[in-house]
């Protein structure tokens, strides 16, 4: 009986954004059976398209790859260094149009592709669109306590343009990291984006949980909106430990807006979206805003605040 799979899809940039940049990104799947069985220690094949202003766009790059899943189902792999098969990734303009991704996998390593989807880029591969965008000038700078898109700034880059900006409240003030608090995420990513990354892994981990709470479902569902824009901002997420100190760093400018950041908050712990270890698999970090780092059980209750990036 040949095998359907489920894709969970994550694009991980390594930065957000850089003065050169790089010629490819990473992305991940975790990989199903129909039975809803994780595909472990197994060979996939896969090919990758890049699609220009719809599902149905033209594919202005496309290459192909064998990547292995590990012991959670998951594929790590980086586009732009697969087997070639049209088009030049590093010439991609990712300013000028939307642009999908499809994915067409054979879970047998071959090319027999069964499965395919096909979903969006919502955000703009902003180390890709630096290139692009040095030419382009006029562009709206931000700094640190700057409100955008329903948040408030605690990060920018060197150009000023992109960053990170956090909820203006808590999501929570004691929520669980996790449900199941035995069950190995994958969610090890620790730089700038990564956060968004092991938000995805937690929240594929936790299938059957669908009523129930925890902080990684708190940011993926938080949304922000724009009366008078008519805009509604989405791909918030539970931030790693590199981006929680950051704005822990950031904690006395974020206060000045940030209402419930203040009083005892300021020495409260948050988690984080990184998981204590691939031995550790009953753990996950969390950051004092007054200073510091922990680890707790997924269980135990902790502060929950997400942030996006611009």
């Amino acid at each position: 009986m040949k095998k359907i799979i489920t894709l969970i899809a994550v694009l991980l940039l390594n930065t957000i954004a850089l003065a050169q940049a790089p010629e490819k990104m990473s992305y991940q799947a975790v990989i199903r059976d129909a039975s809803n069985a994780l595909i472990t220690n197994q060979s996939v094949g896969v090919q990758i398209s890049i699609l220009k202003g719809s599902t149905t766009g033209t594919a202005v790059y496309v290459e192909t790859q064998n990547p292995t899943t590990n012991n959670n189902g998951l594929i790590s792999i980086e586009i732009g260094s697969g087997t070639n098969v049209s088009g030049v990734f590093s010439t991609i303009n990712w300013g000028s149009d939307t642009f999908f991704i499809k994915t067409e996998t054979d879970p047998d390593g071959g090319t027999n592709y069964t499965i395919t989807g096909t979903s969006q880029l919502m955000s703009v591969p902003y180390a890709l669109h630096a290139k692009t965008a040095e030419s382009v000038g006029n562009y709206t700078t931000y700094a640190i306590g700057d409100q955008l898109q329903g948040g408030i700034v605690f990060y920018v880059d060197e150009s000023g343009q992109h960053g990170l900006l956090c909820a203006i409240e808590d999501q929570s003030t004691g929520a669980p990291w996790q449900i199941t608090s035995n069950e190995m995420t994958g969610a090890q990513f620790y730089g700038i984006g990564g956060g968004y990354a092991n938000t995805m892994l937690i929240i594929a981990s936790q299938r059957g949980d669908y009523d129930a709470n925890y902080a990684a479902k708190l940011c993926s569902r938080y949304y922000t909106y724009s009366t008078s824009l008519g805009l509604v901002y989405g791909n918030w997420y539970l931030p790693n430990i590199v981006e929680l100190q950051l704005m822990q760093g950031s904690k006395d400018v974020i206060n000045a807006t940030a209402t419930t950041m203040g009083g005892s908050n300021l020495v409260g712990e948050y988690w984080t979206s990184r998981e204590g270890g691939q031995t550790t698999d009953g753990h996950a970090q969390t950051v004092y805003m007054s200073g510091g780092t922990g680890g707790r059980a997924k269980t135990d209750l902790k502060s929950v605040r997400a942030i996006k990036a611009f």
